[in-house]
């Protein structure tokens, strides 16, 4: 089973986490519901839904506001998409020798709540230089920009991976250069939803995969899939729950939309920080099995 995202922040951090948390508490319940989190998220400039997945994410198990530790895994998902990496494990932690830049709100961060200072600089060393805010954002583009239309088929999982939510080929602008910040309303408001939806776009570059690794019968099987799995970096026993949930009725082996499935759920958890699905596929991808099911 996987384990619970958690995140403790660093003791440089803590007193900024805390200082956002309480910026964000508007209404000082101790908990922070999905207006207040609409309003305070969206400084951070990402798109909309990207703050639901991150919402989704955190709010587990799911009480509909967030906590200070809720609020420290948004946070911190926020901080990683800002600086186009991802999470490792349940403790959202960075590979040795990454240093990521604090989350960034526009017109809290650094403004109203003093910026952390480097874990080098807390120790007595010299913080290095910021970026400001527009260059900040300028690298966040460059850092999230998609893969390049000419890779070869052949890299195999990487090419099918959409560019991530807010690249530059999103078409996603900034707010501030459409004409004013986000303003909360019915349509985007951080309501629960089913992020692990696959859009018919999505599952179309995945099954355009599924011929170079099907068998003759029209099946993908355990070796062949394993060879692909692997290239994503998701842990084995993740790829194993993924196989599982989908597989089902078991006949160890994948058609073209359970390939599809998989790989979309390995781009969740590679790509969009989303934890491996527990029990059972989420409502969207079981009603593109449904079909399949009703025919046998």
């Amino acid at each position: 089973m996987t384990s619970p995202i958690s995140y403790i922040p660093e003791p440089q951090e803590r007193a900024y986490y805390e200082g956002l948390f309480q910026a964000a508490d508007v209404k000082r319940t101790n908990n922070i519901g999905g207006g207040e989190a609409v309003q305070f998220f969206s400084r951070s400039k990402l798109p909309m839904e990207v703050l639901k997945n991150i919402w989704t994410v955190a709010d587990q198990p799911s009480t509909s506001s967030l906590d200070r530790q809720k609020f420290a895994v948004a946070i911190r998902l926020i901080q990683l998409t800002q600086n186009g990496t991802k999470g490792q494990g349940a403790n959202l932690a960075t590979a040795p020798g990454v240093t990521l830049r604090p989350a960034f709100l526009e017109g809290v961060s650094g403004v109203t709540i003093p910026l952390p200072q480097p874990a080098a600089a807390a120790a007595g060393g010299g913080p290095p230089p910021a970026a400001p805010p527009q260059q900040q954002q300028q690298q966040q583009q460059q850092q999230q920009a998609p893969p390049s239309p000419n890779a070869s088929i052949r890299s195999g999982l990487s090419s099918a991976i959409p560019p991530p939510p807010g690249s530059v080929a999103s078409g996603y602008a900034p707010p501030s250069a459409a004409g004013g910040s986000v303003a909360p309303g019915p349509n985007n408001a951080l309501v629960p939803q089913d992020p692990y939806s696959m859009t018919p776009q999505e599952q179309g570059r995945y099954e355009a995969l599924f011929p170079q690794y099907a068998k003759p019968d029209g099946f993908v099987y355990g070796k062949e899939a394993v060879e692909l799995f692997m290239k994503s970096g998701v842990d084995a026993q993740a790829l194993r729950e993924i196989w599982n949930l989908t597989d089902r009725p078991v006949d160890n082996r994948l058609d073209k939309v359970e390939f599809a499935i998989c790989m979309h759920l390995i781009v969740c958890i590679s790509k969009k920080n989303l934890v491996a699905p527990q029990g059972q596929l989420p409502p969207s991808l079981r009603a593109l099995k449904a079909p399949q099911q009703q025919a046998q």
